[in-house]
């Protein structure tokens, strides 16, 4: 089953920044409210303050012609704003329409006869309405005010608040973004340190520069680390003294086998029970050499050294030579020259002798090895090819586990020759591939 995993940049970007965005649109319609309100209660007193003023003129004017029916023509007048247009009046004498305003006209019989304010619809229009009433001179004075400007005026003025915040919300989002990138660093920077390493380096990480919040966990890792050394180092200590002190009763078990064997010449029940034995020690014997340089390369613990690959390739062919005479086979090398390598020339020469030495045991007399040296597009390329049965497909993986051995009736092997080619090929930083040679056999193929 897949993990799930989240990112916590994006994680600390939605707690910071879906806050941000709730409380300016709260906000918002919080100063949408008030301003609605507030713009209500201005334009409201205005109302009321034009009808009064229309009324003191209206009066005014009655007293200074002593006449009823006065006709103040509103025709006469140009006006000089848009939104004068939308700001008519009506004024009655005793229930008499004396004047109006010019687009009054389209109030028709609407009459809000009730004092104060009011609203209503005329033509799919809101309209708010203050009628102001005097009883001494029995003249109504009718305000009514287009809803329209309350409402630009409100667009306006959220317009104002908003766009700023709308505007820097981008940025506050990139500044947000870069100052959590910049915080998560340190984590990314020990994620590609850890990359890095092989799988042998359990040194602690450096703790100098951390944040206080990820530095229990490096902490951690660093004792975490540290233990699991220590129990490395306990199993190698182990396998070395063991392989040690295996090492001695086997060669007396071998020598003194041998000596039956001969004089066992003439006895071939005999015979044949102590070549099984002799074969069994001899396996035993590979196990523990095995063992031992399996031990001494995991305590490698010094650095490694600019090594002649091409030199050190030829030097291990030379020596592993004999063995495939004995064995009527034919190793064959193309080495290119001037092939150098950082590493261990040690482990190296394990590997090399590791994977000609299984070459040349799954190999039938007449068969041929070949080996080859050189650089490739991804770097040096090492191959080894046999003639023999080769590996299914599906042991190609299980062949690198410790003591697998895919043919357990064999009388050789020790099931660890593949598994410590891995082991340096991980060292040096190497990739390790089987395939299917043609017709037959197994080409091993280790990329530098």
């Amino acid at each position: 089953m897949k993990k799930k995993t989240y990112s916590l940049r994006l994680r600390l970007l939605s707690l910071i920044g879906i806050p941000v965005i709730i409380t300016g649109l709260v906000m918002g319609g919080l100063a949408l409210l008030s301003t609605y309100h507030e713009i209500d209660e201005v334009y409201d007193a205005q109302l009321a303050q034009n009808a009064k003023l229309l009324l003191r003129m209206t009066q005014h004017e009655l007293e200074e012609h002593e006449r009823h029916g006065l006709h103040l023509d509103a025709d006469t007048f140009d006006f000089s704003h848009f939104y004068e247009r939308k700001l008519w009046y009506r004024i009655w004498q005793n229930g008499r329409l004396i004047t109006q305003s010019r687009e009054a006209d389209a109030f028709k019989d609407l009459k809000a006869e009730a004092p104060g304010f009011s609203r209503h619809d005329i033509g799919g229009i809101h309209w708010r309405f203050f009628v102001y009433r005097d009883a001494k001179t029995a003249i109504t004075v009718e305000v009514a005010e287009n809803s329209e400007v309350r409402i630009e005026l409100i667009m306006q003025i959220l317009a104002s608040l908003l766009m700023p915040g709308i505007i820097f919300l981008p940025f506050i989002l990139l500044i947000l973004w870069a100052g959590t990138t910049e915080s998560l660093r340190p984590i990314r920077a020990i994620a590609d340190e850890l990359n890095l390493r092989n799988a042998q380096d359990l040194a602690p990480i450096c703790d100098r520069t951390l944040p206080r919040e990820i530095a229990p966990f490096i902490v951690s890792l660093n004792r975490l680390f540290a233990r699991v050394e220590e129990t490395f180092q306990r199993e190698r200590e182990f396998t070395d003294n063991a392989a040690h002190e295996l090492r001695t009763p086997l060669a007396a078990m071998k020598t003194q086998t041998q000596v039956l064997v001969k004089k066992a010449a003439d006895v071939p029940a005999c015979k044949d029970g102590l070549e099984n034995l002799q074969a069994s020690i001899n396996r035993a014997g590979q196990l523990i050499e095995q063992l031992l340089s399996f031990a001494r390369l995991q305590n490698q613990n010094e650095p490694m050294e600019k090594l002649h690959l091409s030199f050190l390739t030829e030097e291990t062919l030379r020596e592993i030579h004999p063995l495939a005479v004995r064995r009527g086979q034919s190793l064959e090398a193309e080495i290119e020259q001037g092939l150098y390598l950082q590493g261990y020339a040690e482990a190296l020469g394990v590997l090399l002798r590791n994977l000609v030495d299984n070459a040349i045991k799954y190999t039938p007399e007449g068969g041929m090895i070949s080996v080859s040296l050189a650089k490739g597009v991804d770097g040096i390329v090492l191959t080894v090819t046999d003639s023999g049965s080769g590996i299914a497909a599906e042991n190609k993986d299980k062949v690198f586990e410790r003591f697998y051995r895919v043919n357990k009736s064999a009388d050789s092997g020790s099931g660890l020759g593949l598994s410590i080619v891995r082991w340096v090929a991980d060292m040096h930083h190497a990739k390790v591939a089987l395939e299917d040679a043609k017709p037959h056999g197994l080409v091993v193929r280790v990329v530098f």
